[in-house]
């Protein structure tokens, strides 16, 4: 405020001088030197404003600057301490899987069966790497399927449970079922068989499927069986299947209690496209209570809101679908978006195939809360006495 009174005292005087200038004093200098003495005068004066302007304007944008840098530390200081949660909030996580897993198998509770003494789920540490929700590979000429095909036949297939865990809770809060294999000492953990399994019925594997887990959620989880349901896939096999589709419904119907303690999992093109007979068994088994998740999503992410009015409560997309790391088309919508509009639409979203670390932390940054993969726990096998019971 200084400078520019001074400054503009300075111009005035200048302009002042400059009238002050009489006839007669300069009748005695020479004309040429009166009229350059002016027109200098008034250059110095109008060069003297120009600096004072470009000074202050250059005062203003270094504030400017200064605010500017400020506020970026101070994101990037909070950004820090968000992710130092987040990662503090996964290793706890990884720690407490384990409890609570042991937890399930009933050893601080009294058994109720002779049965119930043993453990219920088990490791193998010999185990190789589950394969997750990708279908077998057929080992050995088939023989996974082979192995398979006869669990089914017999009805002694064993299971395999994933938690689905929630960050904010610190808790399980459902399990993804697993059928479970042992092939030549390793497992093999199978989530939903892949159309080209020609030596296995999918439809009766996926019933049977559902009946374990039925048992397992009445006979292990018991009054928590509600609040952590266990999600088992299902296909277009079990809906063109009449009886398998019954037998389900059936199941459900008579136990009205498994409503809440099974979920139905399957693709969202399943649910928003299906024939009149998959549509018609589709209201059949809503008719029992179930609730369904929906797997994926390559529609507008406006549409998201259909899948409240077909039953669906949940809604499962790939961490690097999330993450924008793959992406089918060009145009698609972002994995924020995506997950943003579920939201709004009543969904539970859950992320899959969580990895690492780096992966739950930017999971949590979009809102997700709900979050499944072997970064948290491996799906953990349930003993063949226990399933077969």
């Amino acid at each position: 405020m200084a400078r520019a009174a001074f400054a503009a005292a300075f111009l005035g005087a200048c302009v002042y001088g400059a009238r002050a200038v009489t006839p007669e004093a300069a009748a005695a200098i020479y004309p040429s030197q009166t009229a350059i003495l002016i027109v200098a005068s008034l250059l110095s004066a109008c060069a003297l404003a120009l600096a004072c302007m470009a000074f202050f304007q250059a005062q203003r944008q270094a504030a400017e600057f200064t605010r500017f840098s400020r506020s970026i530390e101070i994101a990037l200081s909070r950004l820090s301490a968000q992710v130092e949660a987040g990662n503090r909030a996964v290793e706890d996580i990884e720690t407490w899987v384990g409890e609570e897993l042991s937890r399930l198998s009933g050893s601080n509770s009294a058994p109720s069966e002779p049965a119930d003494t043993m453990q219920n789920i088990v490791q193998h540490p010999s185990a190789k790497k589950s394969q997750g929700r990708k279908a077998p590979a057929p080992a050995g000429g088939g023989q996974a399927e082979n192995a398979l095909a006869e669990a089914v036949s017999s009805g002694a297939l064993e299971l395999s449970l994933q938690p689905i865990i929630s960050i904010a809770r610190n808790a399980a809060v459902g399990f993804d079922t697993f059928a479970h294999l042992e092939i030549d000492g390793a497992a093999e953990d199978i989530y939903r068989l892949s159309s080209t399994a020609s030596r296995v019925d999918r439809a009766a594997f996926e019933r049977l499927l559902v009946t374990r887990a039925a048992e397992t959620a009445r006979r292990r989880l018991g009054p928590r069986s509600g609040s952590m349901p266990l999600h088992c896939p299902i296909s277009e096999a079990l809906l063109d299947d009449e009886t398998a589709c019954e037998a389900v419904s059936s199941l459900i119907s008579s136990h009205p209690a498994l409503s809440k303690s099974i979920v139905l999992s399957l693709g969202s093109a399943l649910l928003r496209e299906p024939t009149p007979v998959q549509r018609e068994r589709l209201s059949q088994l809503l008719q029992t209570g179930i609730s369904f998740a929906a797997e994926g999503w390559d529609g507008p992410a406006g549409s998201i809101s259909e899948l409240r009015d077909l039953g669906v409560v949940f809604l499962k997309l790939d961490a690097n679908r999330l993450l924008d790391r793959e992406k089918s088309r060009r145009k698609q919508v972002s994995g924020r978006d995506l997950a943003v509009a579920g939201s709004e639409s009543g969904l539970e979203i859950i992320a899959t195939g969580i990895m690492t670390d780096e992966d739950a932390v930017n999971i949590l940054d979009l809102g997700v809360d709900l979050m499944i993969g072997d970064r948290f726990s491996e799906p953990k096998r349930l003993r063949s006495t226990e399933a077969a019971a």
